[in-house]
């Protein structure tokens, strides 16, 4: 698990990306939604500044606190549960790479590859 003030700044510089691909524009295109779905982390808060209730920061602060605070609820799941183990993944891993990096971790036998049918 990545430290802390490693997470954070993840987080931060993900809400950021976000926010700078269209967020809002994305936000202010949906249709209304039901409770569940209104939940969403973010959708309250980029809602809340297109209505004129607060400025994009401090949505975009709120947001990225209730992301931080989802994140820990994560990692505390994660520590309960002594059975999972965790690989580090390079950021920029492709996904045969971080394959072959889990499977050397977790070896587990694959089944053999069959041959494709060639029934005429």
């Amino acid at each position: 698990m990545w430290p802390r003030f490693v997470l954070h700044a993840r987080i931060e510089q993900r809400a950021r990306q976000m926010i700078e691909a269209g967020l809002l524009e994305e936000v202010r295109h949906l249709p209304p939604a039901g409770p569940t779905a209104e939940k969403a982390i973010g959708l309250r808060e980029m809602r809340a500044h297109l209505a004129g209730e607060m400025p994009l920061d401090e949505a975009a602060a709120l947001m990225t606190q209730a992301t931080r605070q989802y994140a820990k609820r994560q990692l505390t799941w994660f520590r309960r549960e002594s059975w999972l183990q965790s690989v580090c993944l390079p950021a920029d891993a492709a996904a045969e790479s971080a394959l072959a990096l889990i499977l050397h971790h977790f070896p587990c036998p694959l089944p053999p590859q069959q041959p494709p049918s060639t029934s005429a």
